[in-house]
C-alpha cells in the first residue's frame, strides 16, 4: 500500500510519490496511449497524486482523459498558471485576467469541476499584486481551486512563500526548501529527485521521450547538481526520508521505470 502523508496545513492527504504528465507526454513525443498506461499503472500501484500544467502541450487533456478511463478517484489533482507555450515562445502572465481565464481553460482541458493545488508557474520574484490576490481568492470561493501554492526554484519561493495565500511549494529536493517548509507550516513536494543521476549517467536516448529528458538536461541542469551522487533508486529512497517533504512527483516515459519508482516508494 502506497504510504501517504499531511501536506502541510492543507488539510490533503497525499500519496508519497505523485507522477507528473508534463514534457515528453505533452509535446507529442510521447504517444497518447502510452501516456494512458503509464497513469493508469501509476494509479493501480498506489498514486494518487498527478501533476501537469498547460506549459506541457497537451498533457492536461491527456491526464484528464486518463483518470476518467480508468474512474480514478480520491487523487489530488495539481496544475499551474501563468506561463505557456505559443508555438515555441514561452508565454508569462500573472494578469488576473490571463490567470482566471487560464484555470477555465484548464477546467475544461481536464473535464473536471476543480483543481486541488493551483501553483503560481515560475512566477516573478515580488510580492502578490492584490489584483492576482484577489482573482485566487475568487477563484477559491467558486470552488473552482483548492489550495494555492509556488512552482520555483529560489527567489520567486522567497518572495512569495510568506504570503499567507501560499499553502503549497513545488521546488528541486535537493536544496534548503524542505527544512523551510517545514518551520513555515508549508506543505512540500519535491522534484528532480533524480538529477544527480542524470547529470552523471554516460547515455544515449533510447526513445523520443527520452530526447526531451537530453534536451532538459542539456539546456537547464547545472554541471553538478545539488544531491547525492547516487542510483535512482537510492535516490529516491533519500529523498522520500528526507524531513519536510511531504510528497516527491517522478515522471518516467518507461514503464519499468515507474515500478521501480513504485516499488521504492511502497519500501519507504
Amino acid at each position: 500500500m502506497m504510504p501517504s502523508a499531511a501536506l502541510g496545513q492543507t488539510g490533503l492527504a497525499v500519496s508519497r510519490l505523485g507522477f507528473g504528465v508534463s514534457g515528453p507526454h505533452g509535446l507529442a513525443l510521447v504517444p497518447p496511449a502510452q501516456t494512458l498506461r503509464l497513469i493508469a499503472a501509476a494509479y493501480a500501484g498506489g498514486v494518487r497524486l498527478f501533476d501537469t500544467a498547460p506549459f506541457y502541450g497537451d498533457a492536461q487533456p491527456r491526464l484528464g482523459r486518463a483518470l476518467r478511463e480508468i474512474g480514478a478517484k480520491d487523487c489530488v489533482l495539481i496544475t499551474k498558471v501563468g506561463t505557456r507555450r505559443e508555438g515555441l515562445r514561452q508565454i508569462k502572465d500573472f494578469g488576473a485576467q490571463a490567470v482566471r481565464a487560464s484555470v477555465l481553460r484548464t477546467l475544461a482541458a481536464l473535464h473536471m469541476p476543480r483543481i486541488d493545488i493551483l501553483l503560481l508557474h515560475g512566477p516573478p520574484a515580488q510580492p502578490l499584486e492584490e489584483s492576482l490576490r484577489a482573482a485566487l481568492d475568487g477563484l477559491r470561493q467558486e470552488r473552482l481551486i483548492g489550495h494555492v501554492g509556488v512552482c520555483g526554484r529560489g527567489a520567486e519561493i522567497a518572495a512569495l512563500a510568506p504570503d499567507p495565500l501560499i499553502e503549497v511549494i513545488q521546488a528541486p529536493i535537493w536544496s534548503s526548501w524542505p527544512d523551510w517548509c517545514a518551520e513555515a507550516g508549508l506543505g512540500f513536494i519535491g522534484i528532480e529527485a533524480m538529477a544527480p543521476w542524470k547529470a552523471h549517467r554516460p547515455w544515449l536516448p533510447r526513445s523520443r521521450g527520452d530526447l526531451w529528458h537530453l534536451a532538459r538536461r542539456l539546456k537547464r541542469e547545472p554541471a553538478e547538481p545539488a544531491g547525492p551522487k547516487q542510483s535512482p533508486d537510492a535516490l529516491l529512497s533519500a529523498a522520500l526520508a528526507q524531513p519536510g517533504v511531504n510528497a516527491v512527483l517522478t515522471t518516467t516515459t518507461h514503464l519499468a521505470h515507474l515500478h521501480a519508482n513504485l516499488a521504492c516508494a511502497n519500501r519507504a
